[in-house]
């Protein structure tokens, strides 16, 4: 009885979804909702609603920044089930990376010369991408990388020096953080959840939000990616 009723059930629930996709305009079709008004309005007047000139900036920040706040949970969900299923760390020194040849000199040399400039161009993605090329995600991508870099030409003790763990742990939840400061902010200012003050109250305040947002998801975008390395080289 119990698989029949199974049954029945997801046969309803394919002759619902069968019944919408039928419905959807054909694929290429001029009659398609984002064709029609919703990517127009974006490029028409996103600039002047959100303050922005990055179009894709002001669909993340702005019209789907609910989505930029799942999307950031989900990285920070993903590190925290990475870490769990790892066995804890060797702290001992007698396993994982320490058995590891020492990075030879050339590497050494390379990679100190070149990780500053890599640091330098993702921190600038991070701080620019509310505006222009770039954003959190790639220039936050960057940013791990260097620390990966750094690692493998130096070592990761060496590299670690740079980004303690007990900063590492702060930062992984910096995402997080930042999006429910703002979400308290809004309320205050008179917005709603997840909006930004008015421009005619406070015309510098959705710049540094947007600014603020950025900076939070890359520096735990990069947090995240230099701990996931580090974590499973520790316990190889």
């Amino acid at each position: 009885m119990r698989r029949l009723a199974t049954l029945l059930l997801l046969a309803l629930l394919a002759v619902m979804l069968l019944s919408a996709v039928v419905e959807l305009p054909a694929p290429g079709s001029p009659e398609m909702p984002f064709r029609s008004h919703v990517s127009q309005h974006y490029l028409e007047q996103g600039a002047e609603e959100v303050g922005t000139t990055n179009i894709v900036k002001a669909v993340l920040l702005e019209y789907r920044l609910f989505d930029t706040f799942g999307e950031a949970a989900v990285i920070f969900t993903a590190l925290a089930g990475v870490l769990a299923v790892l066995p804890p760390r060797d702290r001992s020194g007698s396993g994982g990376h320490h058995d590891r040849a020492a990075p030879g000199q050339v590497t050494g040399y390379v990679v100190g010369r070149t990780v500053p400039a890599i640091v330098i161009f993702g921190t600038y993605l991070v701080l620019s991408g509310h505006a222009g090329p770039g954003g959190a995600f790639q220039g936050g991508v960057i940013l791990g990388a260097a620390a990966i870099s750094l690692s493998l030409g130096v070592g990761s003790d060496h590299a670690r020096e740079f980004l303690p763990e007990h900063v590492a742990a702060w930062l992984h939840g910096a995402a997080m953080v930042v999006f429910l400061l703002f979400a308290a902010i809004g309320p205050l200012t008179g917005a709603g959840v997840f909006a930004y003050p008015s421009t005619a109250a406070l015309p510098w305040a959705r710049e540094w939000l947007m600014l603020f947002i950025e900076a939070g998801i890359g520096a735990a975008s990069a947090a995240i990616i230099a701990s996931v390395f580090w974590s499973m080289e520790g316990r190889a």
